[in-house]
């Protein structure tokens, strides 16, 4: 019986385990997601530059710099990118 307990926990918490590293993905992997045809790793480089987005999307729709200069929210047609500074 004790051995039974044994067998069932330890399946359950090799799956529980399991489970947690399923949807990990490699920093190569998430730099290599695109958006609109530009990976990732592209647009972070931008840092929020409107100049450099432009270059990647065009001409943003509309621009907020908030009150603290911390965020840049550009806006490209359907796309809104939000950076923090």
């Amino acid at each position: 019986m004790m051995k039974s307990i044994a067998l069932i926990l330890l399946i359950v918490f090799t799956s529980v385990a399991q489970c947690q590293t399923a949807n990990v993905i490699s920093e190569t992997e998430f730099n290599d997601i695109e958006i609109n045809g530009n990976k990732l790793i592209d647009i972070k480089d931008t840092y929020g530059n409107q100049n450099a987005m432009a270059l990647l999307f065009g001409v943003a729709d509309e621009t907020i710099i908030d009150s603290d200069g911390e965020f840049h929210i550009i806006h490209i047609t359907d796309l809104a990118l939000v950076f923090q500074l």
